[in-house]
């Protein structure tokens, strides 16, 4: 059986708005999205993934995640 999957576009990335200030964002970095990204790598559920550091109208993080085809 074949399974079938539509997308909205743009819609097969996750992400994830994390507000912090600058030495926060390092810890999360660190102990978060490395270790959460190298075990969904390790587990086969995603493609790729990134983090962009925000500076628009609060400090922020976003972690994005692009999920695998069979997710």
């Amino acid at each position: 059986m074949q399974t079938s999957r539509y997308f909205i576009p743009g819609s097969e990335w996750l992400y994830y708005k994390i507000y912090c200030g600058p030495k926060t964002a390092d810890t999360i970095i660190e102990n978060v999205f490395l270790p959460v990204s190298s075990k969904l790598f390790e587990n086969s559920l995603i493609k790729k993934w990134f983090f962009i550091r925000y500076s628009d109208s609060d400090l922020h993080l976003r972690f994005r995640i692009l999920l695998n085809d069979r997710c």
